[in-house]
């Protein structure tokens, strides 16, 4: 194809791959577009819930899923024999744990394991943080998480160490009831702000923000004009006056 003084002649190979190259990347971007509605969706349906009236939490909780996110109070005593320290939480670039200590009820025989917060972590791994606990009665509010598991599962234990306080990767609620034999709530208990008895709470409902995803897809398509403008520019050439 000539164009005035310019000659466009691409290979046929070339254009097969850039086509597809071009179609992959276009793709990617849509897709990140796609997450980033999808996180903005989910974070409002989040937000709502969070905003509705707290619920007190007197009898025990058989259906949860539409209590995700929803905020509840709860009255009881902390029992500090069976604390954990869920591993590998960063805060302002520092490595920590948070500190999940069961709550016992003061209405029946149930536990919710509350998750007070992050606390840094010792350099010397072998000792734990010294965690302050209240005695006594509590009352405190916070949010329901109806899934605790917050990392991928690659098949390695999830305890590092024996006996209690114990060190996890992530808060399994089963093994949790298992090793204990409490009865606990099915669900993981996230401390307000604005309450004592907790640490660092900063809660992230989504591994990525939606302007993440955004920021994704802007390079892909920005990677995907590129590589036109590189196919455009490599095969485009003047074509030589001769007398």
């Amino acid at each position: 194809m000539r164009i005035g003084k310019y000659q466009f002649s691409p290979g046929l190979i070339v254009t097969l791959v850039t086509l597809v190259l071009l179609a992959i990347l276009i793709r990617l971007g849509i897709w990140q577009l796609d997450r980033a509605e999808e996180k903005r969706q989910i974070l409002a349906t989040q937000q709502a819930k969070m905003t509705q009236p707290v619920i007190e939490l007197t009898t025990d909780i058989d259906e949860t899923d539409e209590l995700a996110f929803r905020r509840i109070e709860v009255s009881g005593n902390f029992d500090t024999r069976y604390q954990l320290f869920v591993d590998n939480k960063i805060h302002l670039g520092k490595p920590g744990y948070f500190v999940v200590t069961p709550l016992k009820l003061a209405q029946n025989d149930t536990y919710v394991l509350v998750n007070r917060g992050w606390v840094p972590m010792n350099p010397d791994r072998k000792i734990l943080p010294n965690i302050d606990t209240p005695k006594g009665m509590v009352t405190i509010t916070g949010l329901i998480k109806t899934d605790p598991k917050d990392v991928a599962d690659l098949g390695s234990a999830n305890r590092s160490n024996q006996g209690w306080p114990a060190v996890v990767r992530y808060v399994d609620l089963q093994q949790f009831q298992q090793e204990t034999g409490l009865n606990i709530q099915p669900f993981l208990f996230l401390l307000d702000k604005n309450e004592g008895h907790g640490f660092v709470r900063e809660w992230k409902f989504v591994n990525l923000p939606p302007e993440k995803s955004t920021s994704y897809a802007v390079t892909w398509f920005s990677l995907a004009t590129l590589l036109l403008i590189i196919y455009l520019v490599v095969n485009i050439k003047k074509v030589e006056k001769h007398d």
